[in-house]
């Protein structure tokens, strides 16, 4: 006989207090990053110059699914290049 497994839903209703609070500590960070890193501020910009026009939360959703996409086509292309490159380097 197989294990029976409960779940109690949790509310994940957030109150407008607390959703504020997550915006301001994420911008925080996403800040704390960009001043680490500048050389994202660039891509950060892309970004929101995306987010801006997108309209709708779901929308929103689907550009940042795009766009990571799209960033991890150029690092698939990246890595085969590498790996081109030390086929290469090994073939007397």
């Amino acid at each position: 006989m197989g294990n029976l497994i409960s779940f109690k839903k949790k509310s994940s209703t957030l109150s407008r207090q607390e959703l504020i609070e997550m915006g301001k500590t994420a911008r925080q960070e996403r800040n704390r990053l960009l001043e680490e890193h500048p050389e994202l501020k660039e891509f950060q910009k892309k970004i929101d110059r995306c987010l801006d026009n997108a309209g709708s939360y779901e929308n929103r959703m689907a550009v940042l699914a795009i766009m990571i996409e799209a960033k991890l086509k150029e690092l698939q292309d990246e890595l085969s290049h590498l790996s081109f490159l030390m086929r290469e380097f090994k073939t007397p």
